[in-house]
């Protein structure tokens, strides 16, 4: 619930509520940290957008899989598995699991490893091969930096650690690639 109302309030204030957190900074840094936001937000929403296609992807096929084999309420596993894009490795074995939990119930046990098949070879394909294309494109990094980035960041901190380290690397990379960031960076 705390995140929705945060939500709103970034959406209808987030400019002053940047400008005021900017504010409480030393002088010297408030213009650079200022030019530095718009950076950081514009990759940012890039990646996000760059999950919600990811996690439409996976959802069309393991949708299709559980519609092609008669799972029942298919339709809201394949929402719920595009909902569980956005929580990395827990969202998509809590989709995953809970497809096979139905088709267990309402099919069988085979139907279950079936879509437990299915699930596991579109997260496969989506951790190594589309996902670091797509976030790649969205955040201006190679596939490969992705995955290194991906893979850094989960040895270190976890889930909480892949979550956050494609868009950490990119704004890194976004704000030394920007001249004037860069030329500043130079004068100190």
């Amino acid at each position: 619930m705390l995140a929705v109302i945060l939500g709103i309030y970034f959406v209808h204030g987030g400019d002053r509520l940047f400008h005021w957190l900017t504010g409480l900074f030393p002088a010297g840094a408030r213009q650079r940290l200022r030019e530095a936001g718009p950076v950081a937000f514009g990759v940012i929403g890039r990646y996000i957008r760059g999950v919600a296609i990811v996690g439409a992807v996976d959802a069309f096929f393991i949708g299709t899989a559980l519609w092609i084999l008669g799972v029942p309420i298919a339709v809201p596993l394949a929402v719920l598995t595009w909902v569980g894009a956005f929580l990395p490795i827990v969202g998509a074995f809590t989709a995953g699991l809970l497809a096979a939990v139905v088709a267990f119930v309402a099919k069988g046990w085979l139907i279950a490893l079936i879509v437990v098949g299915v699930t596991v070879l579109v997260q496969q394909i989506e951790g190594h091969v589309l996902a670091p294309q797509i976030y790649g494109k969205a955040l201006d990094l190679p596939g490969a930096v992705i995955l290194i980035a991906i893979a850094i960041g989960s040895l270190l901190f976890g889930i909480a650690g892949a979550f956050l380290a494609s868009p950490v690397a990119s704004v890194i990379v976004a704000l030394l690639n920007r001249e004037d960031f860069s030329e500043g960076r130079a004068r100190v």
